[in-house]
Protein backbone atom coordinates (compact mmCIF):
# COMPACT_ATOMS: atom_id res chain seq x y z
CA UNK A 1 0.00 0.00 0.00
CA UNK A 2 2.74 2.56 1.08
CA UNK A 3 4.08 1.59 -2.59
CA UNK A 4 0.92 2.38 -4.18
CA UNK A 5 1.13 5.33 -2.37
CA UNK A 6 4.44 6.89 -3.34
CA UNK A 7 3.65 6.46 -6.99
CA UNK A 8 0.40 8.02 -6.83
CA UNK A 9 1.46 11.31 -4.65
CA UNK A 10 4.46 10.91 -7.33
CA UNK A 11 2.08 10.95 -10.39
CA UNK A 12 0.30 13.98 -8.49
CA UNK A 13 3.10 16.04 -8.03
CA UNK A 14 4.09 15.53 -11.84
CA UNK A 15 0.97 16.66 -13.39
CA UNK A 16 0.01 19.46 -10.87
CA UNK A 17 2.59 21.38 -10.33
CA UNK A 18 1.15 22.75 -7.19
CA UNK A 19 3.40 21.57 -4.31
CA UNK A 20 1.08 22.29 -1.36
CA UNK A 21 -1.88 21.06 -3.07
CA UNK A 22 -0.32 17.47 -3.72
CA UNK A 23 1.13 17.55 0.39
CA UNK A 24 -2.76 18.46 1.40
CA UNK A 25 -3.85 14.85 -0.88
CA UNK A 26 -1.58 12.71 0.67
CA UNK A 27 -2.23 13.74 3.80
CA UNK A 28 -5.62 13.62 3.14
CA UNK A 29 -5.74 9.93 1.65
Amino acid sequence: MTVLATFDYIKVTQLEPYGDISISRGAKM
